[in-house]
């Protein structure tokens, strides 16, 4: 292709190459000279000109291809501009001699199409040079439009659309032959074709005045036509066209104007148009009248969404300034649009028609004005609402007003006609209506489950038609009934019974025996029905009981669990148990389900094990079929094992919940199995191979058992089909996470840790593809219990050990992930795959933590903001589950970890550090310092050989934790409380040797020093406080150069407040925090330097106290500071008697003042005592009440 480079053609080379290869050698060599001839000299163009536009006119006849073409065409415009257009007429006669040829055989077409092409090159790059040539090519290539197909009118549009752009207004001559002939076109039934079309009108509309003045509904009419039916670029394209053109009507250009005496249309005659298309679409007034008496006629949406954009095109054209002048008048014109009952003629339309409008508002209002006619705007749209608001009558009844007011839907005024057409339709003779009404009765009570009862409060709505759906259930359950039937009325009884809706225990009972009476048959065994349906259906059915059953059992145990974290109720006088009796007659005790489960628990776990047995071995891959045993599982015939699946698939994750509860609560049912093998061995179901016997132990069975459950969530976990309801996935977490807080399951799992490192993975692998919250927290609730159990697992063999060899100091530090090394081998580390999860966790809610998002150069500085609750939580938990990492590795394999861990701690306390409205802390900050407290508080800051690391790990996170809290205006709402709360932490629970360091000190002492200095009262008050912990703090050598900094700044303060006096409770209490730090400094002062302290502070605290006259007049807050100053005068008195004595004889002012206010607070106590014995005797209320009203 090298040879192709050059400004002339090849034509050696050309000849040289095989017949296929030369289309590719001349578009490559058109490429070049496309790019060499504009920078080439103009006198090597001109030597070589003739030569060119012979090699390239001779390329018009070569048929070539639409690329080729396009530049064969730029190339000769080109070739012409820059050189002697002494023959490029004869190159345009040419071009006219092939369009007027009467050959139209398809092979000659990329002839015609490449010549139609160059006249179109010629005129957009020379235009006027060419003479008075243009109305030949104008007719010509008009006479060839009307028998062209259409590749060719579309190419034939494009030149018009060329010559029209290069001649300008000097074709005014053939502008109306070129509209009329074009205008017809708009309509194609080629997409490409209406694209070119409109594209040339919108050329030929910039020096064509009648286009936008005489022809102007014409021209809207067309474009109305042309949008029938359209793709998205003919759209665009019309789109751009008509509001061009309605534009230009309204705001005609200056030199038309000038030229002609031009009518200008109106704003409302251009709306009105606009509005046609949008309301009556493309057809005449005619044929949309006939359609609106037959009640149809309805715009479709592709004219909608086109009008909708030409009205976008219209008012970018027009400009912001004129939008913000005429806002009111478009937004009027806007809403009357959506509002028109032929834009709303069904619901979809009316929904349709307001997204138009609202692509409408958003992309003029949005792109065009500033900020400022934007709020205008805003102000505009409100009062269009408010208006719109007040015309809306306010005649709705009371009973919907309730109801609206409980934010519920109006469907549950008719729930009496609800509840009694499912009740219908369940206790029909046709079993699909018996579906269908069992569907829907099954939907109602999931509805208004938890909708109270307005009159009677305390009670839900549907606890007066408990009776209606018990005897809705009954007839599913009788023996002929058709298994789906039963199955579905099984889902309806768990629903019903897990609802909380039933208050009376009899009527509880009733629908729990219909459960009982469906169990009856699935422990019959498999084989033992009646055959009147298939073994699949049977199958069905049995997995639904069982099912609904261990939704029951969840349920059950959920609200045992509840009441029993309930505090004990206290004991109450007999009148109060009256009224208690009163309230709550109908409240069923809380174990009241679970005493009704608790018979059919044994029989219950054994079926659920086997339906488990059955399912895991159904999800076995293809080449495991061998496997399978041959007589089929519990619940299923090798017959039906296809359909089984189906079944088995949508029941089984509510009965691994179930599982997990009751071998949880049981210690995995050991002491149960004898039991229930010798109670009743005749109703157990036939159970596949590979189910436990009776000739196990105890280990071996709980082994089994956890294998089985571990085996069933991870293989569902790995890789959840998308089907899959996200209850399943819930299901099957809740599951494990029950499970882990067996101690049994604790063990196992610890003592297996590749299992455990394998759970961690897929529960990973889980998060990547579920984004639900709820998800995201009960997978940190799992990974909590398995990093719980490995901590117990290690305690263990930390004991052990140390029993062993107690007396050896060098035995400890190698226990621990890490051991003597610190390394962390990926896919055998627990701690490296919880480190994975957790990082995932926090870098998706907090992206701001991966530094290589932050040093990346397109990342903007985000600033912190507060999480959504489920976030907050989710990142809370995840930084405790991080905190707690660090104790299960070695001393060695801790300092891997400690680095990323308090980086992440640290970084999640940077981002999440905001102030909130209620002065509230954040749960993650939360989460974050009790981390920091953790880790600086454990262990291995007594392990001698890791303390250089340590020391550098504790300092660092100081140091970082001083730069986040450094003021910034970038980060307006940082949090200071929660800084200083961590940098007081870091002193408390390291040691003076780690932190008093000079730089960290100094640091420390600053942000103390920024948080006194607040402006807010709030901060000023914690700051106090967290300085009393610093002050009292054991260590002298810490706590000492903090009083000597802080000391007499607090002092200061203090003094200065007798000059502005507190005007709100929150600085009043950082006033009376500060005085308490002074006291307490007083006290931890030694006894020849207490008469200096209290120099200090008691001319401090008379200086709050007002004058006897001022009190009644004082504001509320300026008295509780007297009050305050003068209760701690009186008790520091008799504390420090002989100090307090020196001090207040040294200034006979001080004891002038605090002899006063004592006097009147003396005063004030006797006033307020006579008050309260001068006042009636009220008369006791009698003891017996009158219990009922007779009128």
């Amino acid at each position: 292709m090298e040879l192709a480079h050059s400004l002339l053609l090849n034509e050696d080379a050309l000849a040289q190459i095989t017949e296929a290869k030369r289309p590719v050698f001349i578009f490559e060599w058109l490429r070049f000279l496309d790019k060499v001839l504009v920078a080439a000299n103009k006198v090597d163009v001109k030597e070589k000109q003739k030569k060119l536009v012979e090699q390239l006119t001779g390329l018009i006849s070569s048929a070539p291809g639409p690329p080729t073409r396009k530049l064969l065409a730029k190339n000769l415009a080109t070739l012409y501009s820059i050189g002697d257009t002494f023959t490029v007429f004869q190159t345009l006669d040419k071009c006219n001699d092939i369009i007027k040829s009467k050959d139209d055989t398809p092979a000659y077409l990329p002839t015609k199409l490449a010549a139609v092409a160059c006249v179109g090159a010629f005129y957009e790059k020379m235009g006027r040079m060419l003479g008075s040539s243009f109305p030949d090519t104008i007719n010509n290539l008009l006479k060839a439009l009307k028998s062209a197909e259409s590749q060719g009118r579309g190419e034939i549009l494009l030149s018009l659309q060329k010559v029209l752009s290069g001649l300008g207004g000097a074709a005014a001559s053939c502008h109306r032959d070129i509209y009329k002939n074009a205008r017809s076109l708009l309509t194609d039934r080629s997409m490409a074709v209406r694209c070119v079309v409109a594209k040339c009108l919108l050329e030929l509309q910039n020096e064509a005045v009648f286009m936008w003045t005489t022809e102007l509904e014409n021209m809207a009419t067309l474009c109305f036509k042309a949008l029938e039916g359209s793709n998205y670029g003919v759209r665009v394209a019309v789109a751009k066209l008509l509001g061009t053109v309605m534009a230009t009507a309204l705001m005609p250009k200056q030199a038309a104007v000038m030229r002609q005496n031009v009518k200008r249309a109106t704003l409302e005659e251009v709306l009105e148009l606009m509005a046609t298309g949008f309301l009556r679409g493309g057809s005449g007034f005619l044929k949309s009248g006939g359609e609106m008496l037959k009640g149809g006629g309805s715009v479709s949406r592709e004219v909608r969404v086109g009008v909708t954009q030409a009205y976008v095109v219209f008012v970018t054209t027009l400009g912001g300034q004129w939008l913000e002048r005429n806002f009111a008048t478009f937004l009027s014109h806007v809403l009357d649009l959506v509002s028109h009952p032929r834009a709303t003629q069904t619901h979809v339309e009316a929904v349709y028609s307001r997204r138009c409008v609202s692509f409408m508002l958003r992309a003029t209002l949005g792109g065009l004005l500033g900020e400022k006619a934007q709020i205008a705007a805003g102000k505009e749209i409100c009062q269009a609402i408010s208006k719109q608001m007040r015309a809306v009558g306010k005649e709705d009844g009371g009973e919907i007003s309730r109801f609206r007011a409980l934010q519920r839907d109006l469907l549950v005024l008719h729930l009496s006609d609800l509840i009694r057409m499912a009740f219908m339709a369940a206790t029909d003779h046709s079993n699909q209506l018996r579906m269908a009404g069992l569907q829907a009765l099954e939907d109602i009570i999931k509805k208004f489950a938890s909708v109270p009862e307005p009159e009677f409060p305390g009670h839900v709505i549907l606890e007066q038609y408990q009776a209606n759906v018990g005897a809705a259930l009954r007839p599913a359950f009788s023996p002929d009934t058709p298994s789906d039937i039963t199955a579905k009325a099984c889902q309806v009884c768990s629903t019903w019974i897990g609802s909380g809706v039933v208050s009376d225990l009899n009527d509880l009972r009733r629908v729990h025996n219909l459960l009982v009476s469906s169990l009856d048959k699935v422990q019959a065994g498999k084989g033992s029905s009646s055959q009147l349906y298939s073994e699949s259906a049977t199958t069905m059915e049995k997995l639904a009981v069982l099912k609904a059953w261990a939704e029951v059992y969840v349920v059950a145990m959920k609200i045992k669990k509840e009441a029993e974290s309930k505090p004990a109720k206290p004991v109450r006088s007999g009148d109060d148990d009256e009224d208690e009796e009163d309230l709550g007659a109908d409240v069923l005790p809380p174990d009241s389900l679970i005493m009704l489960v608790q018979p059919e628990l044994p029989s219950l776990s054994r079926l659920w094990l086997a339906m488990l047995r059955d399912y895991a071995l159904l999800t076995l891959p293809a080449e495991f079929s061998s496997q399978l045993p041959p007589d089929g599982g519990a619940f299923y015939t090798p017959e039906t094992i296809d359909t089984a699946r189906l079944h088995y698939r949508s029941s089984w994750a509510p009965v691994l919940h179930a599982v997990a509860l009751w071998l949880s609560s049981t210690g995995f049912g050991a002491g149960e199995e004898k039991e229930d093998a010798t109670s009743a061995p005749s109703k157990a179901p036939a159970l596949p191979q590979g189910a436990p016997s009776t000739t196990k132990t105890v280990e071996e069975s709980v082994k089994d058992r956890m294998h089985l459950m571990l085996g069933v969530s991870i293989e569902f976990l790995c890789f959840p089909r998308p089907e899959e309801p996200i209850e399943h996935v819930m299901s099957c977490l809740q599951a494990l996470c029950t499970l882990l807080e067996s101690p049994c399951a604790k063990t196992h799992i610890a003592e297996d840790q590749l299992l455990a490192v394998e759970l961690l993975n897929v529960l990973h692998r889980l998060l990547l593809t579920r984004d639900p919250p709820a998800v995201q927290l009960q997978v940190t609730a799992v990974v909590q219990e398995t990093i719980r159990a490995a901590q117990d697992h290690l305690q263990r063999q930390k004991t052990s050990k140390g029993k062993e060899e107690e007396g050896e100091k060098d035995s400890q530090p190698s226990q621990g992930e890490g051991g003597d090394t610190g390394e962390l081998v990926p896919g055998k580390s627990l701690v490296f795959a919880a480190m994975e999860l957790l990082v995932f966790i926090l870098v998706r809610h907090l992206p701001q933590l991966n530094t290589r998002v932050r040093e990346s150069p397109s990342h903007a500085p985000l600033r912190p903001q507060r999480l959504p609750e489920e976030s907050a939580r989710l990142v809370a938990n995840t930084v405790s589950i991080l905190a707690e990492l660090p104790s299960l590795c070695s001393p060695a394999g801790s300092m891997t970890i400690l680095p990323t861990v308090l980086f992440l701690i640290t970084g999640v306390l940077r981002e999440t550090a905001v102030k909130t409205s209620d002065k509230s802390v954040p749960v993650p900050v939360s989460a974050a310092l009790q981390g920091i407290k953790t880790i600086i508080t454990s262990p291995l800051a007594r392990v001698e050989s890791i303390q250089t690391q340590w020391t550098s790990l504790v300092r660092s996170s100081l140091a970082s934790v001083l730069e986040y809290s450094q003021p910034d205006e970038s980060r307006p709402d940082m949090d200071e409380v929660s800084m200083l709360t961590a940098i007081t932490l870091f002193l408390l629970s390291a040691s003076n040797e780690l932190v008093g360091v000079t730089v960290l000190q100094k640091g420390c002492m600053d942000r103390f020093r920024n948080g006194l200095n607040s402006s807010d009262p709030g901060v000023q008050a914690r700051c106090y406080q967290l300085l009393l912990s610093v002050f009292q703090h054991s260590s002298r050598a810490l706590s000492t150069p903090y009083i000597h900094a802080l000391a007499p700044l607090m002092v200061e303060k203090l003094k200065a407040v007798e000059r502005s006096r507190p005007g709100t409770a929150a600085e009043l209490q950082a006033v009376q925090e500060g005085i308490r730090v002074l006291e307490n400094l007083v006290g931890m002062g030694e006894e020849q330097n207490r008469v200096q302290l209290l120099a200090l502070l008691v001319p401090t605290l008379i200086s709050y106290l007002l004058d006897e006259n001022a009190i009644s007049s004082a504001p509320q807050v300026s008295k509780g500071l007297h009050d305050f100053a003068l209760q701690n005068l009186m008790r520091i008195g008799p504390l420090y008697p002989a100090a307090f004595k020196i001090v207040i004889g040294a200034a006979p002012e001080l004891k002038t003042r605090l002899e006063s206010a004592i006097r009147a607070n003396q005063a004030s106590s006797k006033a307020k005592a006579a008050a309260r014995q001068a006042q009636p005797t009220v008369q006791a209320a009698p003891t017996i009440k009158l219990k009922t009203s007779f009128f």
